[in-house]
């Protein structure tokens, strides 16, 4: 007999998405996917594989784009960790940003981001 209950969907796609919004819409999302907790894995990454890659995509955009100031929408920003920082990179290259969003599903952790 196949299950069609939320908890437990009959599919296998249905199943991952179920353990999908279950991790990361925990109470201990907020302990593995913000700053605060993430530890020393994520901070490097962010500082010298994740800053390269953006600074050489912002090295692609008009002149005038970067002085008029620049647009960031993160889809599933989680607790925030890369948009904070790639604000903070942005701001020593005295790149300036217009506006910055970050959307995610996860209500924790986008809560989170704001403390």
């Amino acid at each position: 007999m196949m299950s069609s209950s939320p908890k437990y969907p009959a599919n296998a796609g249905g199943r991952l998405e179920t353990e999908f919004f279950k991790e990361y819409t925990s109470r201990e999302a907020i302990c593995k996917y913000t700053s605060a907790t993430a530890g020393y894995g994520i901070s490097y990454l962010l500082e010298h594989d994740y800053k390269t890659v953006y600074l050489q995509a912002l090295d692609l955009l008009p002149r005038d784009i970067k002085e008029r100031g620049i647009r960031i929408l993160e889809f599933g920003c989680g607790g925030g960790m890369n948009l904070l920082h790639l604000m903070s990179v942005l701001s020593r290259q005295g790149i300036r940003v217009e506006q910055a969003i970050g959307t995610d599903f996860s209500p924790v952790l986008i809560e989170a981001a704001q403390c």
